[in-house]
C-alpha cells in the first residue's frame, strides 16, 4: 500500500519537527511548512492525503480553510486548534472532511486521529474541484441561507433565488445542484435576458426529436438538454409579458405526467428548475410588468440573498478569498489588505455588491498596486462611494427635496434646464471634494489620489470652490 502524502503546516520548528517524526514513524511522507501562504502554494503540485494545520490566528484560520476548499473542496483537513469558535465557522459553513481537535501535541491522540481520516477518505479525494462553489461568508444571515441551502439540496422542490445584481445567485444555485442527488447529472443555465421572444420559443416551447424521428420522452429542448439535472432560469424578470402565460403553461406541463410512446407510461419531466430574479420582482408584480400568477408558482420557496454593504463583516473574509485565488491563480506573492483599505471597504455603498468586490480585488492583484482600488472605487460611483459610518455622501436627487421642488426651480430665476444642470452639478462636486477632505484628514494629495485628479486639479478646485 502506497504511503500517504501528508502535509504540515506548523510556525514553530519544535513542533513542526516533531509532527514530521510521529507521522514518519508510521510510514506517512511528511511534507512540513512554516508559513501557511507558502503552503497553499504547493498543495497543487504536492497533491497530498491530507493536510494537518497546528494553531493559527482565527482570521488566519478562516483564511486557510477557505483556501483549501478553493483548491481542493475534497482534501481533508485537521486542525489542531484551541480556538472553539473555529469549530462553529466549520460546521455552519458545511465543510466536509475537516476536523478540529482540542489536543495536546501528544503522539498517540495525533495518530489516531490522523489515522481515522485516512481510513474514511471522499470517495474522489485526489481530484481537485475548482467548481464546486464555495459561498463565503460568516454573517449571521449569510449562516442562515447556506443551512437552508444544504436543506433545500435534499429537496426537489423549484427554488426562487432573489437578490442584487451581484449578490451570487447563480453560485446559491449551482450550490444547491452540486449538494443534491443530481450534482452528476447536467446543470443547464438559460440567461432570459440574453434572448428575444423568439429564441426564448425555440428553447423551451419546441418539441424536441431525436435523430432517429422518434419522439424523445423530453418534449422540450431544454429538459432534453437538462434531463435528470437542474436548469437554472436567470433573470426571469427579462422574460417579455406576452410570453409569461406561455412560460407558467411550461412550468405545469413539466410537472403533469407526459406520456412516453415508448414505454406507454405516463412520467413526469425528470429536470428541476432553479429560478432567480432581481430584487425588485415583488414590486415589478404590483405595478403589472409581471405576472401575479406565475410570481405565485414560482414563489414556493424563496432565498433572498442580501447585498453586500448589509454584511459589511463578510468583505474581510471576502477580499481575503479573491486575493487568495486571484494571486494563485497569477502566480503572484502573498497578499495582504492594510488597515486603509478594509476601512475604505467597510465605508463603500457596493452597488456591484460581491461581483465588484471580486473584480476590485483582481485589479489589484493584477497591477501590484492597493491604492489603484480607491481611485476606482470613486470612478465606479463617485455619489456612493467612501463614506463616514454615520451617512452616505449625499447624491443630486438629495440635493433638490422632491417636496421643495417647485420652490428651487423658482429660487433659479427660471434657469434653463441645461445652466441649472451645470449649477447643481458644481455643487455636487463640491461636496464630494469636501468629504473627501474630510474622510483624508485634510491631506490633499490624499485627497487627489482617492478622487482621481491630479493635485494640481484639486488645489485649483479647493481655491474655486472656497473650501481653503
Amino acid at each position: 500500500m502506497a504511503p500517504s502524502r501528508i502535509v504540515i503546516l506548523e510556525k514553530d520548528p519544535q513542533r513542526r519537527d516533531y509532527l514530521r517524526f510521529i507521522l514518519s514513524e508510521r510510514g506517512h511522507v511528511a511534507f512540513t511548512f512554516e508559513k501557511d501562504t507558502v503552503c497553499l502554494e504547493n498543495l497543487l503540485l504536492l497533491q497530498p492525503d491530507l493536510v494537518l494545520a497546528g494553531p493559527l490566528l482565527p482570521g488566519r484560520a478562516r483564511r486557510f480553510i477557505h483556501a483549501v476548499k478553493m483548491i481542493n473542496g475534497n482534501l481533508p483537513v485537521v486542525m489542531l486548534s484551541a480556538d472553539p469558535s473555529l469549530q462553529d465557522f466549520i460546521k455552519s459553513n458545511g465543510f466536509g472532511g475537516m476536523t478540529v481537535t482540542f489536543v495536546k501535541y501528544e503522539p498517540s491522540r495525533i495518530r489516531t486521529i490522523v489515522s481515522r481520516v485516512l481510513e474514511n477518505p471522499p470517495a474522489n479525494r485526489g481530484a481537485s474541484t475548482p467548481d464546486v462553489p464555495l459561498i463565503v461568508g460568516n454573517s449571521p444571515r449569510m449562516v442562515r441561507i447556506k443551512k437552508k441551502i444544504s436543506e433545500l439540496s435534499c429537496l426537489k422542490e423549484t427554488v426562487l433565488i432573489r437578490g442584487e445584481p451581484g449578490t451570487g445567485k447563480e453560485r446559491a444555485a449551482r450550490a444547491i445542484h452540486a449538494g443534491s442527488e443530481r450534482r452528476h447529472q447536467p446543470f443547464v443555465k438559460v440567461d432570459l435576458s440574453q434572448m428575444g421572444p423568439g429564441k426564448l420559443d425555440e428553447l423551451l416551447f419546441k418539441p424536441y426529436s431525436s435523430g432517429d424521428g422518434r419522439a424523445r420522452q423530453n418534449p422540450n429542448r431544454i429538459l432534453a438538454a437538462a434531463s435528470g439535472g437542474t436548469v437554472l432560469l436567470k433573470s426571469i424578470e427579462a422574460t417579455p409579458i406576452s410570453r409569461q402565460g406561455a412560460l407558467l403553461a411550461f412550468f405545469e406541463d413539466c410537472h403533469r405526467p407526459n406520456r412516453n410512446p415508448e414505454t406507454a407510461e405516463n412520467t413526469p419531466a425528470d429536470v428541476r428548475f432553479i429560478i432567480s430574479g432581481n430584487h425588485t420582482l415583488g414590486h415589478l408584480v404590483s405595478r403589472g410588468g409581471f405576472r401575479k400568477d406565475l410570481y405565485f408558482r414560482l414563489n414556493t420557496v424563496c432565498i433572498e440573498l442580501p447585498p453586500l454593504r448589509d454584511r459589511l463583516g463578510d468583505i474581510p473574509l471576502l477580499a481575503d478569498f479573491f486575493a487568495d485565488k486571484f494571486r494563485l491563480e497569477l502566480g503572484r506573492g502573498p497578499w495582504e489588505f492594510s488597515a486603509k483599505t478594509h476601512q475604505i471597504f467597510d465605508h463603500y455603498y457596493w452597488p456591484g455588491n460581491v461581483r465588484e468586490l471580486k473584480h476590485l480585488v483582481r485589479h489589484a492583484i493584477v497591477s501590484g498596486n492597493e491604492e489603484s482600488l480607491y481611485t476606482r472605487l470613486w470612478d465606479h460611483n463617485p455619489t456612493g462611494g467612501p463614506r463616514g459610518a454615520s451617512e452616505p455622501i449625499d447624491d443630486v436627487c438629495q440635493l433638490v427635496e422632491l417636496d421643495g421642488l417647485k420652490k428651487t426651480l423658482d429660487d433659479t430665476g427660471g434657469l434653463p434646464l441645461k445652466d441649472l444642470r451645470r449649477k447643481y452639478a458644481a455643487q455636487t462636486e463640491k461636496k464630494i471634494i469636501s468629504r473627501a477632505l474630510e474622510y483624508t484628514g485634510g491631506n490633499r494629495k490624499k485627497a487627489s489620489v482617492l478622487l482621481g485628479i491630479s493635485y494640481k486639479s484639486l488645489l485649483m478646485k479647493i481655491k474655486a470652490y472656497h473650501l481653503a
